[in-house]
């Protein structure tokens, strides 16, 4: 009789330790570099945007549509700059799309994780602004991005 318990306990404990840190949550990946199509709505604008994420703080964002504005670049790495058909402008905005996703996505910046059901809600705040990113609990794939007037939906996200 004693020998059922011991196993019992046994087998629990192994349950118990090939649990700890097997699979990491959906919002262990947002770090990691990508790229991603994008609709952004900013007020009543909306603009179809290509977004690349690379290691550290580089970041890029080229817009699609509208066709005036096909073509325009907001960077972040090096240096922060804004190109446009061969014109380049460097350090001279305060916060951009592309800092907006670094933020975003910066382990740093996390400040809670929870379920809302279907997705992981990741809010993040930085020294610009804060917000929140919506993540497919299942695929560990951004969904959209939120914050203060912007509203990005991923699609064709790529790691």
């Amino acid at each position: 009789m004693r020998r059922i318990p011991a196993a019992l306990a046994a087998l629990a404990l192994i349950f118990t330790l090939s649990a700890c840190g097997s699979e990491p949550g959906a919002t262990e990946y947002l770090s990691l570099p990508f790229s991603a199509e994008a609709k952004v709505s900013i007020e009543s604008s909306e603009y179809l945007v290509h977004i690349d994420k690379g290691g550290a703080n580089l970041v890029s964002v080229t817009v699609r549509q509208p066709e005036a504005f096909r073509g325009l670049t907001v960077s972040l790495g090096e240096e922060n700059a804004l190109g446009f058909h061969g014109i380049k402008i460097a350090d001279c905005f305060p916060r951009s799309l592309a800092q907006l996703v670094y933020d975003a996505f910066s382990d740093a910046n996390r400040v809670e994780v929870f379920s809302d059901g279907d997705a992981e809600v990741v809010r993040f705040s930085s020294a610009r602004g804060s917000g929140s990113v919506r993540v497919d609990a299942f695929s560990a794939v951004p969904l959209s991005l939120e914050s203060e007037g912007v509203y990005i939906e991923f699609t064709d996200y790529q790691r």
